[in-house]
């Protein structure tokens, strides 16, 4: 197993990165309801916001994912 095998929501590597809603959709140039979505697992983000939520957040693009649904 190596560091890749693991994966963390959005909202936990904005949670963890001690960020608003608010706050982190305004970094990322988008709504807070956008981004409550992609927290929610409703929305997938493009890439280029994907991307730029890890670079926010300070993951590697490659842990970072949306919630699983059930």
């Amino acid at each position: 197993m190596n560091i890749m095998d693991f994966r963390i929501t959005y909202a936990a590597a904005r949670v963890n990165k001690g960020l608003k809603q608010k706050d982190a959709a305004k970094l990322i140039g988008i709504s807070e309801k956008t981004l409550i979505g992609y927290e929610k697992g409703q929305v997938i983000p493009q890439w280029d916001r994907h991307n730029k939520m890890a670079e926010i957040y300070e993951i590697p693009k490659e842990m970072l994912c949306s919630p699983r649904k059930h």
